[in-house]
C-alpha cells in the first residue's frame, strides 16, 4: 500500500511538473493573443491563438476546454493542456487557417456548474462570437478536451448539438442519458488502466452513442496508460488528422 501512495505521489508530482514546463513553453508564443471575453452573464479569460489567418477561405475553429490543472486566474496556466502543443504543430505544418481558443476555468470554479452563468456557458458563447466574426461553418467547428473539459464537451454536444461538428475527447467519461441529444462525430480517447476514470465509464457512453443515429464514434484504448500520461499521448499525428478530415 504504501508502495502504491508513493507512486501516485509521484505520478501526481510528475505531471505537475509536466504541465508548468508545457505552459511556460506555450507562453513565449508570439502569436498568442491574451483577452477577456464579457458575456451575456458572466466572463472569462482566454488564450486565443490565429494560425494562417493569411491563407484564403474561412478557417477552422478549434475551442480546447482544459482539465483540472488548467484552473487558474493567470490566463496562462490552460496552456498546460496536453492536447495544445500537439494541436499548433499540426495546423502549422499542414498549413490549416485555424483559430484556437483556450479559455480558462477560475480555480474556484469548475465547467459546469452554474447554469446560464456557467463558465461552459460564457466559453460557448465566446465560441459563438468567433464564428459569428469569420463566418465559420458548423463543419468546421471542433471542440476538444481533456479529463474535467473532455466532460464538458459531452455537456456542449448535448445542449447545443450540431454547433460543432466533431469531438475528441479524453480521459473523460460522460453522462450515457444524454447521448440521445448529441450529433456529430466522436473519437474518445482513454488509457486502459486509468483509475481516476475507470475505462468501463466510457464504454458505456460508447455504447449510448452507437444507439443514436445522429452521432458516428471511434474509441481508442491506449494499453497500459493511467489517466495523465493517457491525456499525455493522446494528441497524435492520427487523432489531429481525424479531427480536421470531415471538412477537407
Amino acid at each position: 500500500m504504501k508502495i502504491l501512495v508513493l507512486f501516485l505521489l509521484g505520478s501526481l508530482f510528475f505531471s505537475a511538473f509536466a504541465h508548468n514546463h508545457r505552459a511556460e513553453n506555450l507562453s513565449m508564443e508570439k502569436s498568442i493573443h491574451r483577452e477577456f471575453f464579457q458575456g451575456r452573464n458572466g466572463g472569462i479569460s482566454y488564450c486565443r491563438l490565429d494560425e494562417n489567418m493569411d491563407l484564403p477561405g474561412t478557417p477552422y475553429l478549434v475551442l480546447v476546454l482544459h482539465g483540472r490543472s488548467g484552473s487558474g486566474d493567470d490566463n496562462s496556466r490552460q496552456l498546460s493542456s496536453p492536447v495544445i502543443q500537439p494541436l499548433l504543430d499540426f495546423v502549422r505544418s499542414s498549413r490549416m487557417k485555424t483559430v484556437i481558443l483556450v479559455p480558462q476555468c477560475p480555480s474556484s470554479r469548475d465547467w459546469l456548474r452554474g447554469g446560464s452563468s456557467s463558465m461552459l456557458s460564457i466559453a460557448f458563447e465566446l465560441a459563438e462570437q468567433i464564428c459569428r466574426k469569420y463566418r465559420i461553418p458548423p463543419a468546421k467547428r471542433f471542440i476538444t478536451g481533456v479529463s474535467m473539459g473532455g466532460g464538458a464537451c459531452y455537456a456542449l454536444m448535448a445542449e447545443h448539438p450540431g454547433f460543432f461538428s466533431r469531438a475528441m475527447i479524453v480521459s473523460a467519461g460522460g453522462r450515457p442519458e444524454t447521448a440521445s441529444r448529441m450529433r456529430g462525430y466522436f473519437y474518445l480517447i482513454h488509457g486502459t488502466a486509468d483509475r481516476l476514470i475507470p475505462v468501463e465509464r466510457v464504454e458505456r457512453m460508447v455504447s449510448a452513442l452507437r444507439r443514436n443515429q445522429n452521432c458516428r464514434v471511434q474509441l481508442k484504448l491506449l494499453r497500459g496508460k493511467g489517466h495523465a500520461d493517457g491525456a499525455d499521448a493522446a494528441c497524435t499525428s492520427e487523432s489531429l488528422k481525424w479531427l480536421f478530415d470531415i471538412a477537407r
